[in-house]
């Protein structure tokens, strides 16, 4: 079982008179967006924007009636990529956690990420040891047939058969491996365009929007008010 303890407390003077409590669990949490070019862990891509998550130890005093909140030490700064961010906290309970970027770690920055390989070219070394172990499994096969009791017609039938799925694969791989690169990047950069022109213009529209209303303009979320009606003053009579 856990143990516990109790906070410690120190009067504090400055500004006012007050109590500030202390505990080794007291910890706060934030959230903020940065503009900024950033390589993040788990995405292919330089991003100009991604959120930043960063918790703290803390100290609270009371003073003045209020509880006041204080972040002394920072214990760790992540970064998260638009799409990491909304994952994170939209999927509770599914597999180890969403990669993130470690920004500082005790106060002190950790180094940034060097692109060790393109994925493009990671693909395209992939593929080609697929075919390395395909013409292998060719040439065995060849071997065999070769080694095998079957009627000569029938062995220069297999033979031909084999010798064209090599040619294939050599010649035609490459080819389509290469278009299909070409293809994924266009995508990419279309996808990319019509992104930014449906943000643009719901922001547009937004800002429009409340312009137009005014205090007429819907609210985001609104509070039903549960206070009691101020009382009216008596008329003079």
């Amino acid at each position: 079982m856990r143990s516990t303890q109790r906070p410690t407390e120190t009067p504090v003077t400055s500004p006012n008179d007050g109590v500030r409590y202390e505990h080794p669990a007291f910890g706060q949490i934030g959230a903020s967006r940065v503009q900024g070019s950033r390589r993040l862990y788990g995405t292919d891509f330089v991003h100009r924007a991604f959120v930043r998550v960063h918790i703290s130890t803390s100290q609270m005093t009371r003073m003045l009636s209020r509880d006041w909140h204080f972040a002394p030490d920072e214990i760790v700064s992540v970064d998260l990529s638009e799409a990491q961010w909304a994952t994170f906290v939209s999927s509770l309970n599914v597999g180890q956690g969403v990669p993130c970027t470690i920004d500082r770690r005790d106060g002190r920055p950790v180094p940034g990420i060097e692109l060790a390989t393109r994925r493009d070219e990671q693909f395209k070394a992939e593929v080609a040891d697929v075919l390395t172990e395909a013409r292998a499994e060719i040439a065995a096969a060849v071997a065999e047939v070769n080694a095998a009791a079957i009627p000569k017609v029938k062995r220069e039938s297999i033979l031909r058969r084999l010798a064209k799925a090599a040619q294939h694969l050599a010649s035609n791989l490459s080819f389509v491996t290469d278009q299909f690169d070409k293809h994924v990047e266009t995508t990419v950069e279309h996808a990319k365009i019509e992104v930014n022109a449906y943000l643009t213009h719901a922001v547009t529209m937004a800002g429009l929007d409340a312009l137009r209303l005014g205090d007429a303009a819907e609210p985001m979320i609104e509070i039903e008010d549960r206070r009691e009606p101020a009382p009216r003053e008596k008329e003079a009579k």
